[in-house]
């Protein structure tokens, strides 16, 4: 994923040895909306591509959260891993005009690599 011109933009520090992630907001349960990825709905092309797994460890305590702290935080929160050395990609660089907000809204946090 590094080797991507626009993320390696979007990440002039990153250090290669720490993982690549993706930062999103759904009102789907982080869960459902990562299957969605890996199954095309709606997908971001890295997290079809490249999706691993879901890393709750770094996200759960910040859910749920009402959807404008969501756009807040998906922000914040992918700074804040671009500063730590992450390689970060986010759903909101793209476009979330769409966007619904229920009451579940959340922030989610997915590691991703080289597929297989």
């Amino acid at each position: 994923m590094g080797k991507n011109r626009k993320v390696r933009a979007a990440n002039p520090n990153r250090d290669p040895k720490k993982s690549c992630v993706y930062v999103g907001m759904t009102g789907l349960s982080p869960e459902e909306r990562f299957a969605n990825h890996k199954a095309g709905i709606k997908s971001a092309w890295a997290m079809k591509r490249y999706g691993l797994r879901l890393l709750p460890e770094l996200y759960a305590h910040l859910n749920p959260m009402p959807f404008d702290a969501t756009v807040r935080m998906e922000t914040d929160l992918a700074e804040d891993l671009r500063r730590a050395g992450y390689t970060v990609t986010a759903g909101i660089e793209r476009c979330h005009g769409n966007y619904q907000p229920t009451a579940r809204n959340g922030a989610a946090l997915t590691r991703w690599a080289r597929p297989a």
